[in-house]
């Protein structure tokens, strides 16, 4: 840490108040994350005698429910994409990687995320979902089953309890310190003062908390995919190794793509915290209770602006930091150096291609991927001549119903109504999202929510919320559709009418309490939060030097 930093009384005090805080509670979090001896830091001889083990009994666990499970996905971004014939073929994969793992009675299954990146993960009920964008550059079976093994990885040892461990506690006084640790040598290279930097200590501090446990996951997750996919006879070369340098390219090209973005938002979370800060100071009675109650104000206007955000952007901002995949290359040479030490006779060097490209060129698989790539390359530039053209193609046969290509012909009607001299959206622009909300197979929340939103641009609120009711009916069961729906309909039904849905929402889904809360706070209760933190603020200050 940077005394010059530290010496300053408001960073000083806050910091040794939060570390105080902290060392109450941070034993509690840690005890809720359990070890694996899959995950130990290891050097390659372990880890080549890992490679070649038996795999230890997996933990006893209760499954969570898979149709439950599925729906929330389909809450979530933008939902999923039918693929039934693709869908067969990867659980056909998932039905051998169990076999092997010894568990084939196991429940879940493959699903695929409408989602241009490259994403992949587990759930408690057994499932595992991957993006179309993975199903659309893989080149061989073997860097599918190194995806699916790693992801099931997570499932055999138990790691997908993570979130809803970070999910169920609030411990924000460790969150703080940890990330005010953080924040104290980000300054140096930011040029953020550590009084700034304070200010989004909250939520950088428990995606922190995420990743530094997610290194040792995606190790132990990595050896025990590895494992797998080598026993069933694929290649390393063409299998996870390519796998992971496909991960380490997006991730690198994606990261130059964000940092623009990362710093549009942390330059706004910046300003409104200092004029809330500013605004705090003005009131404060003496010099030292102006020096000590910014820092915390600024730390409520900080989280009070990243909520506005939404969870996509607060996660965005500090993607570079807090990758669930961290450090890729340092993973593949970790894996490379263990696979060096293999007798050669274990390990394949052929790819298997020939059942995937035949899974990946199915005529309705293929025109599938084929929109989707036309959706993504139509919402990369609207502003295009090609745009609508992109879109529309996108938003016809086997994807004619489906939420990404729809949402991108949506904007793409929208970009050119807005175009026209002195035109405006029509009224009708927007309806096209309906196709998605009446096709049970392709259905997503994100339809629903687009289009109450369109709805409520135009000041049709009554609309807006019978939308928002359609969308519950089919989605009541999602604990992501949730704090949105409540945030509409305080805009369009009152916000008594929130808080009564918030109530309904805390019965159903205990670890979003907080945030089905936040949700139904109208402006009038966040004039008053601030007020209340304001004094918060000041009770410290009397507490520490009264």
């Amino acid at each position: 840490m940077q005394t010059t930093i530290l010496a300053r009384p408001a960073a000083r005090t806050l910091f040794r108040l939060c570390m105080l805080i902290a060392c109450a509670a941070s034993l509690a979090g840690c005890q809720t994350m359990s070890g694996s001896s899959w995950s130990l830091l290891g050097n390659s001889k372990g880890d080549a005698e890992t490679l070649r083990s038996d795999y230890a009994a997996p933990e006893p666990r209760q499954w969570a429910d898979r149709r439950d499970d599925i729906i929330n996905q389909r809450a979530t971004g933008y939902g999923l994409v039918h693929m039934p014939t693709m869908q067969r073929y990867l659980d056909g994969l998932l039905a051998q990687i169990k076999k092997q793992a010894g568990v084939p009675d196991w429940p879940g299954s493959v699903h695929v995320l409408a989602s241009s990146g490259l994403d992949a993960y587990a759930t408690a009920a057994g499932n595992i979902y991957i993006s179309q964008s993975w199903l659309s550059s893989a080149e061989s079976e073997d860097e599918i089953v190194a995806l699916l093994s790693h992801e099931f990885g997570h499932i055999y040892l138990h790691y997908h309890e993570l979130d809803t461990a970070l999910d169920h506690s609030n411990q924000v006084a460790t969150w703080v310190a940890m990330g005010v640790g953080i924040a104290t040598n980000a300054a140096a290279v930011s040029g953020w003062t550590h009084v700034d930097s304070v200010t989004s200590a909250y939520m950088l501090g428990r995606e922190l908390a995420a990743a530094a446990w997610g290194r040792s996951q995606e190790s132990a997750a990595d050896l025990f995919g590895l494992s797998i996919s080598l026993k069933r006879g694929y290649s390393y070369g063409a299998g996870y190794k390519t796998m992971l340098e496909r991960l380490a390219t997006w991730e690198e090209e994606n990261e130059k793509q964000a940092a623009v973005m990362r710093e549009q938002m942390r330059q706004a979370l910046k300003q409104e915290a200092e004029q809330g800060g500013a605004a705090a100071a003005e009131k404060a009675k003496t010099s030292l209770d102006a020096a000590l109650s910014v820092p915390v104000i600024h730390l409520n206007f900080a989280l009070t602006s990243a909520l506005q955000l939404g969870s996509d952007g607060v996660s965005d901002i500090w993607k570079s930091t807090t990758s669930k995949h961290p450090e890729t290359l340092a993973r593949l040479d970790r894996l490379t150096a263990a696979v060096d030490l293999l007798p050669p006779e274990e390990v394949k060097e052929d790819a298997t291609t020939t059942p995937w490209l035949k899974a990946q060129g199915e005529r309705r698989t293929a025109q599938t991927l084929k929109n989707y790539q036309s959706a993504i390359q139509a919402l990369q530039n609207l502003e295009s001549p090609a745009a609508m053209g992109l879109a529309t193609k996108a938003a016809s046969g086997p994807t004619a119903r489906h939420t990404l290509p729809l949402h991108a012909l949506f904007k793409a009607q929208l970009a050119r109504a807005g175009s026209k001299k002195g035109g405006r959206a029509s009224g009708r622009v927007g309806d096209v999202l309906q196709r998605n909300m009446v096709a049970e197979p392709d259905r997503s929340w994100f339809s629903y929510a687009e289009y109450a939103t369109q709805l409520l641009a135009q000041n049709r609120k009554s609309e807006a919320a019978k939308v928002i009711d359609m969308g519950l009916s089919h989605f009541g069961n999602a604990p992501d559709a949730w704090p949105q729906a409540i945030g509409f309909y305080g805009q369009t039904r009152g916000w008594s009418a929130a808080k009564q849905r918030a109530e309904e929402c805390k019965r159903k889904f205990a670890r979003l309490a907080q945030a089905c809360s936040n949700a139904a706070a109208s402006p009038a209760d966040i004039a008053q939060q601030q007020k209340a933190s304001e004094e918060k603020a000041a009770a410290i200050v009397k507490r520490l030097f009264n």
